[in-house]
């Protein structure tokens, strides 16, 4: 699935619901429903390779430590 204005593929951020624990059944549920892109946390260097073996694109990996990169100054 496309946007209609630039056509862009379209996805969604994997959050931390019950229903999306299940990695294969949510990347089926993406396919399912046209969805393209997967937006993943932290565990990325685990969940990767599974998205893209599933057909779908990787859009962004969280940090794994993101508070570790803020600083006072």
């Amino acid at each position: 699935m496309k946007t209609r204005t630039g056509n862009f593929p379209i996805g969604f951020r994997r959050g931390g619901g019950d229903w999306q624990q299940d990695l294969a059944a949510l990347l089926a549920w993406a396919k399912q429903h046209g969805l393209e892109v997967v937006d993943l946390r932290p565990d990325g260097d685990a969940t990767g390779q599974a998205v893209l073996e599933a057909g779908l694109r990787i859009g962004s990996v969280d940090l794994p430590d993101s508070k570790g990169m803020i600083a006072r100054d």
